[in-house]
């Protein structure tokens, strides 16, 4: 019996002030990882947002391209995910083409 498993999630970029709600605006993209959080797709809104074409990341990591101060949170909560089958994380910085987060 062979399962394949993986990761189906929103990320966009932080707005200058407090959130209580969540939808998929422009400042937003789509991507779907591996279990072991290698990105396999991500929408075009990705390029706008980081700088990088979506092929530029695939079969790369999150861990790639997450602030080395979240990366102890990302590891803590990519755990969960594969232990429990679902999480709710906080934000991350994501490292931008251009060397900004």
């Amino acid at each position: 019996y062979i399962q394949n498993l993986g990761l189906v999630a929103v990320g966009h970029s932080l707005p200058s002030s407090a959130i209580t709600e969540i939808k998929l605006h422009t400042n937003m993209f789509m991507f779907r990882a591996c279990m072991d959080l290698k990105l396999i797709f991500l929408d075009a809104r990705v390029s706008q947002l980081t700088g990088y074409e979506p092929q530029d990341l695939i079969e790369k990591t999150l861990y790639q391209y997450i602030h080395v101060a979240d990366i102890g949170a990302m590891s803590c909560a990519h755990q969960t995910l594969v232990y429990k089958g679902q999480v709710t994380t906080k934000y991350y910085r994501f490292l931008t083409k251009g060397g900004g987060w």
